[in-house]
C-alpha cells in the first residue's frame, strides 16, 4: 500500500502540474521559466492541493463524495482562474498563460461531469499532461504517457477507482486538456 501511495501521489495530478507548468516555462528560458513555472504552480496545483487536503483526506476512511470531489474541483478551478489572473498581470509568458488556461477549462469539466460520474482524478491529469506534453513537444512529449500505468495500478491497487472510472478520468483529461491547448496555441 506504501509504495501504491507514493506512485499516486508522485505521479499523479501535483506531479503532472509541476512538469506542465515547468515544460511550459522552460519553453521561455531557464532563468525566467523557473520563476513563472513555481507561481503557476503553486496557483493551479499547490494552493489547491493544501486548500482541498482536509476534504480529500477525511477522518474515516470513506472516499469522499460526488459532490465534495465536485466542490474541491471547483476550488482548483477558482485558483487556477486567479493564477492566470496575476499571471497576465505580471506579464506572464504566453505559453504558460495558455497551459493553465487548458488545465483550469480541464479541471471545470472534470469538475461538471464528477457530479455524474466519479472521475478519476488522478488518471484525468497523468492523461492531460501526456496529451498537453504531445502539443507543446510533438511526439517527444508521449514518453510521457509511461506514467499512467503505474497510476492506474496505484489508484486500482488502493481501491480508489474502477476500471471505468479510470478509463472515464484518463479519457476526459487527455482529450479535453489537449483539445484546449492545442486550440490556444
Amino acid at each position: 500500500m506504501r509504495l501504491a501511495s507514493a506512485v499516486s501521489d508522485g505521479l499523479g495530478p501535483l506531479g503532472c502540474l509541476a512538469a506542465l507548468c515547468g515544460a511550459a516555462a522552460l519553453r521561455s528560458g531557464l532563468l525566467a521559466g523557473v520563476g513563472w513555472g513555481l507561481l503557476a504552480m503553486f496557483f493551479a496545483g499547490i494552493l489547491p492541493y493544501l486548500l482541498t487536503w482536509r476534504i480529500r483526506h477525511p477522518a474515516a476512511a470513506t472516499a469522499p463524495t460526488k459532490r465534495v470531489r465536485s466542490l474541491y474541483m471547483a476550488l482548483a478551478v477558482v485558483t487556477a482562474a486567479v493564477g492566470i489572473a496575476v499571471l497576465r498581470l505580471l506579464g506572464g509568458p504566453p505559453g504558460v498563460i495558455e497551459v493553465i488556461a487548458a488545465i483550469l477549462g480541464c479541471l471545470a469539466v472534470v469538475a461538471v461531469t464528477n457530479a455524474r460520474w466519479r472521475w478519476s482524478n488522478h488518471l484525468a491529469a497523468c492523461a492531460a499532461g501526456t496529451a498537453m506534453l504531445t502539443v507543446l513537444f510533438g511526439p517527444p512529449g508521449l514518453v510521457s504517457a509511461l506514467a499512467i500505468p503505474p497510476v492506474w495500478w496505484a489508484r486500482a491497487a488502493l481501491g480508489r477507482h474502477t476500471t471505468v472510472e479510470l478509463l472515464g478520468g484518463g479519457l476526459v483529461g487527455g482529450l479535453v486538456a489537449g483539445g484546449l491547448l492545442a486550440l490556444l496555441t
